[in-house]
């Protein structure tokens, strides 16, 4: 079976809290979503040469994990559209989001 290139292909790093009502809202739309549980999973597929729409990612990770997103996206030649999720938000949260470079 073809892959539709058209459709929107997002990859989410899934925190265990969260992951099964993501993964079925996902999975629901006509989306091409790639699931990720540990951020030391993305390199193999930022250098499997896809392309990537949607970056979908946590407020909630450890800092190592955030280093390691921040250096697997910067190899990606067409950076995706970074979407953060969260359960709650703070203004903490969201400035600390925005000084990561979030655009508003």
């Amino acid at each position: 079976m073809a892959e539709n290139h058209d459709k929107v292909r997002i990859l989410a790093i899934l925190t265990s809290d969260i992951e099964g009502t993501i993964r079925r809202q996902l999975n629901s739309l006509d989306l091409s979503p790639i699931f990720i549980s540990h951020a030391d999973e993305l390199g193999h597929y930022v250098r499997n040469g896809e392309v990537y729409q949607v970056a979908l990612l946590p407020a909630s990770l450890p800092d190592m994990d955030w280093w390691t997103i921040w250096g697997d996206l910067a190899l990606l030649d067409q950076k995706p559209a970074i979407l953060v999720y969260a359960h709650t938000a703070s203004f903490q949260l969201w400035s600390g989001v925005l000084e990561a470079g979030a655009m508003t």
